[in-house]
């Protein structure tokens, strides 16, 4: 599957991706942060890209989605929420 490389993430970019925990991201400082819901709770969760670590990198991203801007966590996590 072709996927964006690392060198190309752009932070505070909203991500469409291939990940363990969601399909859509925001990518800031070499992590994707993504909503993941787990035991009834939603959270913001964060995972790192393939290139990163090739055995721990769970997340290939596949299309940029736009700028979201330098949002704090809660913000974030009422975004994906809605995604």
């Amino acid at each position: 599957m072709d996927y964006i490389k690392l060198e190309d993430c752009r932070n505070d970019y909203l991500y469409q991706i291939d990940g363990r925990n969601g399909d859509v991201a925001i990518y800031r400082d070499e992590r994707f942060y993504l909503a993941r819901y787990e035991f009834g709770m939603t959270d913001l969760d964060n995972e790192i890209h393939y290139d990163s670590d090739i055995r721990y990198g769970t997340v290939k991203p596949i299309r940029c989605l736009g700028y979201v801007g330098r949002l704090n966590d809660d913000e974030m996590l009422e975004l994906l929420k809605d995604k």
